[in-house]
């Protein structure tokens, strides 16, 4: 799906926004959305490594729903992170 259109994904029209695997690729965008894989620790470099761009993360990650549980020390990195870029 990288480089097609966001909106031609989602079955509307096209909006501009192109699916992107490199943060290099970011440009005037405020907010990602990481939909890639459901565990916290497969995911957890993708999340720090967005945090650290500047952006603020939507994901459909399921442990991110309340991962203090399951995944307490990449919670704790997640959160440490994401109030240190505010």
């Amino acid at each position: 799906m990288t480089g097609k259109d966001m909106g031609a994904i989602s079955g509307i029209d096209a909006t501009g926004i192109l699916i992107s695997d490199k943060i290099s690729d970011i440009k005037d965008v405020n907010v990602a959305i990481l939909a890639t894989v459901s565990d916290l620790p497969r995911i957890g470099p993708q999340l720090l490594s967005l945090i650290e761009a500047g952006l603020s993360v939507v994901t459909t990650c399921e442990e991110m729903f309340f991962p203090w549980d399951s995944s307490k020390d990449w919670s704790e990195t997640i959160d440490r992170a994401a109030k240190d870029k505010m």
